[in-house]
């Protein structure tokens, strides 16, 4: 039988904290407001997924960069609660949490790994993508010695 210390329920409290005032919010308020959401998982959904994946400190700003691009002129759309922390984040630098302009249109991998069916629609190729290569590797494409005997 797994045993939980004192200290790990102290640090979770925060987290626990936060993730039951987004659930009572979930069943009080957002009833009466109505599911007019510009973003799908809505924002309390995504705010309780990264706060229950990251903690209260990084959740809680990638959750408040949501509500930020949450308004008419905002973003729309898929996005989700990223699969990691970004790279470049810090304690000290909690900005760099959240993402202030876009969307993750994909959702991160699953922790099945392996045994995930492998994705078939997404491009193998750059050949296959829609969009255009950029200028960069145009040049870095036509200074390639098999590119000039095509």
């Amino acid at each position: 039988m797994p045993t939980t210390r004192p200290t790990d329920t102290v640090r979770r409290l925060p987290r626990l904290l936060a993730r039951g005032l987004i659930r009572g919010y979930q069943l009080t308020v957002s009833p009466f407001l109505g599911s007019d959401c510009r973003h799908l998982p809505t924002c309390s959904v995504y705010g309780d997924e990264a706060i229950g994946r990251f903690g209260l400190w990084a959740g809680g700003w990638m959750t408040l960069a949501r509500f930020c691009r949450c308004h008419p002129l905002g973003t729309r759309g898929l996005d989700f609660v990223p699969g990691a922390l970004p790279a470049h984040a810090r304690w000290w630098l909690p900005w760099r949490y959240g993402r202030w302009r876009g969307t993750l249109a994909e959702p991160p991998p699953s922790p099945a790994g392996p045994t995930a069916a492998p994705n078939t629609d997404a491009p193998d190729t750059p050949a296959q993508r829609a969009d255009p290569p950029s200028p960069s590797s145009r040049r870095a494409a036509s200074a390639e010695p098999s590119s000039a005997a095509r």
